[in-house]
């Protein structure tokens, strides 16, 4: 995904009118609420992923478990259409019902299927972010300019994971497996995690860790060693986590920049 052109998307989304008419500090206030608030469901909705991987493969979950994570994103859908940082009153009520439907329990898809719904969801929450980010920022280019070179390295990687979780799907599922193609896309999300992590955005050690786990992985399937999809899936929760609190680590300090420069306009 081009940030840049999501930026831009964002830009010319729809916002309520009663939205247009309040002052610069109130609006950022509004949007610095609605970040916390998509951010904590992309959080629920990852919970809510990684327990149907769980009955999937036949996992012991707590009793209830996922019933609560259900009820809690129902919860947060119904909050999230209440602010109107993420778009206007129709974007907010289509994906309250994407929120809602991801968690119906009349849904049998494949685990593939569930990867890209997910994935999808997470994307226009992300969506709802640069929306809410660019109302801080007051079109000012050069405020999110920062947010904009980071999020499209870390949106790179977002991507590759997200297309080698579905070939490992596809692996967990024994239907559609390409040898091929999993090896390369692991290649492929292996180089863009080094990339990334060239650009110096984090120090953490376990993101250096990942890396090394990521490229003991690759050897072994280049020389043929098979691996199993439950492992690779495993590997990769570690990696996910990593991003999301790097992504919110990013949108914090945009978050942070974008005060200072309204404090600085005040004085």
């Amino acid at each position: 995904m081009d940030i840049s052109s999501s930026m831009f998307l964002a830009q010319g989304t729809g916002f309520d009118k009663q939205c247009k008419v309040l002052s610069p500090t109130t609006q950022s206030q509004q949007a610095s609420q609605a970040i916390y608030c998509a951010l904590e469901i992309i959080d629920a909705i990852r919970c809510h992923r990684s327990y149907l991987y769980k009955e999937l493969t036949n996992q012991q979950l707590r009793l209830g478990e996922l019933s609560a994570i259900k009820r809690r994103i129902k919860t947060l859908s119904l909050e999230l259409s209440n602010h109107p940082s993420l778009g206007s009153s129709t974007e907010r009520r289509i994906l309250t019902l994407r929120l809602q439907q991801l968690v119906l329990k009349k849904q049998r898809s494949s685990f593939t299927k569930q990867l890209v719904v997910h994935g999808q969801v997470i994307r226009l929450l992300f969506f709802c972010c640069d929306c809410a980010m660019l109302r801080m920022a007051k079109g000012n280019k050069l405020a999110v300019s920062t947010y904009i070179e980071q999020w499209q390295t870390l949106s790179d990687v977002i991507d590759a994971l997200t297309q080698y979780r579905v070939s490992i799907g596809f692996l967990i599922q024994r239907d559609g497996h390409n040898p091929k193609l999993l090896l390369g896309r692991a290649i492929s999300l292996l180089n863009k995690v080094r990339r990334f992590n060239q650009q110096k955005i984090t120090t953490s050690h376990s993101f250096n860790q990942i890396i090394m786990r990521l490229n003991t992985t690759m050897d072994a399937m280049k020389v043929g060693s098979y691996v199993p999809g439950y492992w690779l899936y495993d590997e990769t929760n570690n990696l996910s986590r990593e991003l999301i609190k790097l992504y919110r680590q990013i949108i914090l300090q945009q978050m942070n920049r974008c005060t200072i420069s309204q404090d600085n306009d005040i004085a």
